[in-house]
């Protein structure tokens, strides 16, 4: 699996980079946006992220689950599938 967090200038990038969400057979991408939970930096090209600032949290994984981790790093509207328990701290884990 590989995890990113893009700022607003390299979202369109990694879309015309990967425009599909499954690009090879067995090959997903997920992209989530929504608001920075934290000041970080962009994993793409090392710009500051500052709290507040839209941003994506770009996934490719295989067949086999997807364990989220969007959550950890910015505020977004979830999507209703399955369960969520909070764990604490604004965290919250989807129950499988």
């Amino acid at each position: 699996m590989k995890r990113e967090i893009l700022c607003q200038a390299c979202i369109e990038k990694m879309r015309k980079l990967f425009p599909s969400d499954n690009p090879y057979p067995g090959e997903h991408i997920k992209r989530v946006i929504g608001k920075a939970r934290q000041d970080f930096e962009c994993d793409n090209c090392g710009q500051p992220v500052a709290t507040g600032d839209e941003c994506m949290c770009f996934s490719i994984y295989k067949d086999g689950g997807y364990l989220e981790w969007e959550y950890v790093f910015i505020d977004y509207e979830r999507p209703l599938k399955g369960k969520y328990r909070f764990i604490g701290d604004n965290s919250w884990v989807l129950e499988i």
